[in-house]
């Protein structure tokens, strides 16, 4: 028999002629993530947008500059079970990003933002026209995602 609480679960193991069962208990940890926002795009061109609501990512896209928060999602895909969510939760926990990333000689081109906070780790990112080393990964971790539940639009 088991018995799951907080971060505990007990397994009752029956006995047989020699004892009465004994009860074992084993510790896990729980990976809980709060937060997740990342946004690209330009004044003039595509912008997309990626937000975890609870166990959902909602994908967003406008060929203008829009606030999002009035806009419904394009496509929503369920992050349980989802490997490819969890290698970019994977990826995401060991960045160490600058706060701002930014290129003052190009005027208009890409923003970019990215918000991601779990129990352990939290980054938070900006950039004009300019990237962190390792921001080609994270396009590719995400279109990845993209791609294998079959949404009809691709991330930059």
């Amino acid at each position: 028999m088991i018995f799951v609480e907080e971060n505990t679960i007990k397994l009752f193991v029956v006995g047989d002629n020699t004892n009465n069962g004994t009860i074992k208990t084993l510790k896990y940890q729980r990976y809980s993530m709060t937060k997740f926002n990342f946004f690209i795009g330009g004044y003039f061109g595509t912008n997309f947008h990626v937000k975890l609501e609870k166990e959902e990512l909602h994908f967003y896209i406008s060929v203008h500059h829009i606030d999002f928060s009035y806009e419904k999602p394009r496509h929503i895909i369920p992050i349980k079970d989802n490997l490819d969510w969890q290698k970019l939760v994977e990826f995401l926990k060991v960045q160490n990003w600058k706060r701002e990333y930014k290129n003052d000689d190009i005027l208009d081109g890409t923003q970019w933002e990215i918000l991601f906070v779990s129990e352990k780790s939290k980054l938070t990112s900006f950039g004009s026209n300019e990237y962190p080393v390792e921001f080609k990964k994270l396009i590719r971790l995400l279109r990845k995602i993209t791609r294998n539940h079959y949404t009809p639009f691709d991330i930059y």
